[in-house]
């Protein structure tokens, strides 16, 4: 039995590791902004009756940003010095304006914090999916 130990061979095996291992972390990062921010505090009622207090994550009134949330997965790996990137993204049109604030509005942030917190985990999270993959 004969086994491919080229640079090549092992180069891309590492990038299809980091790959899905990006996948995964990013697709976890996605739905703890979902599960730790967007549904912390329910806000029935008309629109203009308890809004969510400045630098606090958005109130929920129909769910939306949290139906919005999302994570790209990489199809390709590029690398810059260290750095491989994947993507969290909220397609709702108002997400920036929560997220960042506006002249008249404070911001609500819901993704920023819950990435911060969280990060150490994340990192964690791409070294066992690597650890994994390569493993397998």
């Amino acid at each position: 039995m004969s086994v491919d130990y080229s640079p090549k061979a092992v180069s891309m095996m590492v990038a299809q590791a980091v790959k899905r291992a990006l996948d995964s972390t990013t697709a976890e990062i996605a739905g703890d902004v979902e599960e730790n921010a967007l549904r912390k505090k329910t806000n029935p009622g008309p629109r203009y009756l308890n809004p969510s207090e400045p630098g606090n994550p958005p109130a929920v009134r129909t769910g939306n940003l949290a139906r919005n949330m999302g994570h790209s997965g990489v199809a390709e790996i590029k690398v810059v010095g260290s750095r491989v990137t994947g993507g969290v993204f909220n397609s709702a049109p108002y997400a920036a304006l929560l997220e960042f604030g506006t002249r008249k509005m404070a911001p609500r942030p819901f993704m920023l914090p819950t990435i911060s917190h969280n990060a150490d985990r994340y990192k964690q999270i791409m070294l066992e999916e690597i650890r994994y993959e390569v493993g397998r």
